[in-house]
């Protein structure tokens, strides 16, 4: 009876154990089923997070920035860091191990479900209607230029907008500046009009000069005191020039395309406060790709960097090469108009 008893006993207290494991496997099958299905927590840098190959990894693979968005595979393993995976800008994922601290745990979430928003389509607004421009006044005056003149912008006089060329002509409609600026108008070759407003002192002609003066013989001579003479004929005139003046030849040699060239012309060499200061100084510039001749000029004075500018002191002098403008940093440099006056009237 005893025997028969005990061993009842064990049967049902085998049959507890088993229930026990199977609930225990059942429920461990329903989480597994669950997380599968379950979307993994995200987090977003908030500040430069360095990442690592492995947990106990000292040196970092790379440095994430902030506001980029992570996948995090495991959080809650003792090591002070997690395991994450990002997409890197090539496209592929990219697993690896950040410090727990570095992450923000506020930006923690599970991603939501994106909905796209319709988006009503917003008519292009209506251009303004092009206004039509005044009628050109009868008694607008036409000027020759005879040097290249800044063009400034008519709703701001301190704002150069672009240069007009030596040679063509431009109407004077009216004075923006009884004292300094005029309103002036210039029909290109394809009909475009292009207003602006000028100094007076750029397009007005010149006060004549005191007998005696360079500026007097030049004028004489019909040759323009702010006109810079030009390759191969305008260096043959100088050098006439010097020899009955007994005045400086300033020579630029000088192509079209470089940028340092146009910086020289437009900041200094070619602007009215350098002509205007330099009247006595008979002036030539040089383009040595403008023909056999000019090249010729340029190889006679062994000139190999452009803009090189070259100073003849006096008939038969050796030239002296002088720097109006440097490199500081990366940038170029112009010197101003005193500073240049000044380099050119020394003889040293």
């Amino acid at each position: 009876m005893n025997a028969s008893f005990s061993q009842h006993a064990s049967i049902q207290r085998l049959a507890g154990i088993f229930c026990k494991r199977m609930v225990r496997t059942l429920f461990c099958l329903v989480l597994l089923s669950t997380s599968s299905h379950a979307e993994p927590l995200t987090a977003m840098t908030t500040r430069e997070t360095p990442y690592y190959a492995t947990a106990e990894e000292e040196t970092p693979l790379g440095s994430l920035p902030p506001y980029v968005t992570l996948s995090i595979l495991e959080l809650g393993n003792s090591s002070s860091r997690m395991t994450i995976t990002f997409e890197a800008a090539s496209g592929s994922w990219i697993t690896a191990f950040v410090d727990k601290e570095l992450i923000d745990a506020s930006f923690y979430a599970t991603p939501e479900p994106y909905y796209p928003t319709m988006v009503e389509e917003t008519p292009e607004p209506t251009p303004p209607p092009v206004p039509t421009p005044p009628p050109l006044p009868p008694d607008a005056q036409r000027i020759t230029l005879t040097h290249r003149t800044p063009a400034y912008d008519p709703a701001n006089s301190l704002r150069i907008v672009g240069y007009f060329p030596q040679g063509i002509e431009i109407l004077v409609l009216s004075n923006a500046d009884a004292q300094a600026f005029s309103h002036v108008l210039y029909i290109s070759g394809d009909g475009r009009e292009i207003r602006a407003i000028c100094r007076q002192v750029d397009i007005l002609p010149p006060t004549l000069p005191q007998p005696g003066t360079l500026s007097a013989l030049r004028r004489n001579e019909e040759v323009d005191p702010l006109k810079w003479l030009e390759n191969q004929e305008g260096y043959k005139e100088a050098l006439s020039l010097q020899r009955r003046t007994k005045y400086k030849i300033l020579l630029y040699f000088h192509t079209s395309w470089n940028n340092d060239c146009k910086t020289l012309s437009e900041e200094l060499l070619m602007t009215s406060d350098f002509l205007q200061e330099t009247k006595e100084i008979i002036k030539v510039s040089i383009n040595p790709e403008e023909g056999k001749k000019d090249a010729d000029l340029a190889a006679k004075y062994d000139v190999s960097i452009l803009p090189t500018t070259l100073v003849l002191d006096a008939p038969g002098s050796e030239p002296r090469k002088i720097k109006l403008l440097k490199k500081m940093y990366g940038k170029v440099r112009v010197v101003d108009v005193p500073k240049a006056l000044a380099i050119i009237e020394t003889t040293q």
